[in-house]
């Protein structure tokens, strides 16, 4: 399941910035708007004051959308992409760029998620001439900046998962947290049914995990992690984490465990395994969380358990599952620290 992250805000904001804050977080690519102005603008004399002639944003709008065609037509299932934009509310030509974008998602099936970016006038001055800009071929003219805080605002698309963050006083890092926190929450179905945007059908599989399903397991899982436990743990717990569940490893342990996948118009959409008497390896996309997945999983797991005379579960809990589990009546027996990776071991009567 694809992810689609829009920042939109006026040029020296800090859009790319916080796209690679926010980059490792979702384990997206960034797609900054030059990625589709600079083979155009480079071909120019541009000095990052003077107006560009209006016929030149054509060109770059071919770029932009031949990029896009080729994610539609070429980009990974479950790749996540982080986008730039310094659109301006009430400009045809902003609203032309948002709804190629737009288009893509919809034809990828992503969650598409709009942030707006606003910021105070004199702030936003400052930063649009700070030199590291004309390197890319941005504009760094402080007046012009002036000019369309006063007159303009940002592109609002009227998108029902628009973040409004006012990044005036914001480090990157905060403002990457928050759109983060904002994501989760989505996926959590804090803002209602993901419905509409998923294309759900409700039909929700449940199946013994093949082998050759490991590749996908693996980005499932690696992919969760980066997403739904970034807000509580350090990355490089993250990090070592994901690579507990590279592709070799996760088909080692099918060799050693039995693992189930749960499967949502043929797209695997969550997993889990039970070795021995201990629940392990429950990941939901994050895409799919707040719809039922990760419940269904482990009414299996517990079916199977009972199955096999097992009468007490256990299942060592993150930070982020732990209340989870204790909704599905797990209580907690002690907690578990591994540097700086916590977990607290769980267990249930069910027998």
């Amino acid at each position: 399941m694809k992810l689609f992250v829009l920042l939109m805000g006026f040029p020296g904001v800090g859009k790319l910035t916080i796209a690679r804050e926010l980059s490792p977080l979702l384990a997206a690519k960034v797609i900054d708007s030059h990625w589709f102005n600079n083979p155009i603008l480079r071909l120019l004399d541009d000095d990052g004051t003077t107006p560009l002639p209006n016929g030149i944003w054509e060109y770059t709008g071919r770029v932009r959308q031949a990029v896009l065609d080729a994610i539609v037509a070429y980009g990974p299932p479950s790749a996540n992409f982080i986008f730039t934009h310094a659109g301006t509310d009430g400009d045809e030509r902003s609203s032309r760029t948002f709804e190629q974008i737009a288009g893509a998602a919809r034809q990828c099936e992503a969650l598409l998620v709009p942030v707006r970016l606003p910021c105070d006038e004199e702030e936003l001055a400052r930063r649009v001439t700070t030199p590291a800009r004309r390197e890319r071929l941005k504009s760094i003219d402080a007046q012009a900046s002036r000019e369309k805080s006063r007159r303009s605002q940002v592109l609002d698309p009227g998108h029902q998962f628009t973040l409004n963050l006012d990044d005036t006083l914001k480090t990157a890092e905060a403002s990457a947290a928050a759109i983060h926190h904002h994501i989760l929450s989505i996926a959590a179905g804090d803002f209602g049914s993901l419905q509409s945007n998923r294309g759900m059908t409700g039909q929700i599989e449940i199946q013994y995990a093949p082998r050759n399903e490991a590749a996908a397991i693996s980005e499932l899982v690696q992919n969760t992690i980066r997403v739904s436990n970034a807000m509580d743990y350090p990355a490089e717990v993250i990090e070592r984490v994901v690579g507990n569940f590279s592709h070799e490893a996760v088909l080692g342990l099918m060799e050693n465990r039995v693992v189930w996948i749960a499967r949502e118009g043929g797209e695997i959409v969550g997993t889990a395994s039970l070795d021995g008497d201990t629940i392990r390896t429950v990941f939901v996309s994050p895409m799919a969380q707040g719809q039922g997945v990760g419940r269904r999983l482990m009414e299996t797991v517990e079916a199977a358990a009972r199955e096999a005379g097992i009468e007490v579960l256990r299942v060592p809990a993150s930070l982020t599952a732990r209340n989870f589990y204790a909704r599905l009546g797990y209580d907690e027996v002690r907690e578990v620290l591994y540097g700086e990776e916590r977990t607290f071991l769980m267990e249930k009567q069910i027998e």
